[in-house]
């Protein structure tokens, strides 16, 4: 997850999520904290733009 599309600032791993979903049930985010950041899948390269997120979900738009 970065705020710089070149630099992501924080890793983990996903332990669910779907197309525009990454979901990480051992993560405990704050409410809409990752809007705006850019989300990069590693398993298939992925990326996206973050413009939802609860405690342990990140939706985003693709591109």
């Amino acid at each position: 997850i970065s705020d710089d599309y070149w630099n992501y600032n924080i890793g983990g791993t996903a332990t669910g999520g779907s197309g525009t979903q990454l979901a990480d049930t051992g993560a405990s985010w704050a409410t809409d904290e990752w809007i705006g950041y850019t989300v990069k899948n590693t398993t298939d390269d992925a990326r996206g733009i973050a413009n939802d997120n609860d405690g342990t979900t990140i939706d985003f738009a693709s591109g």
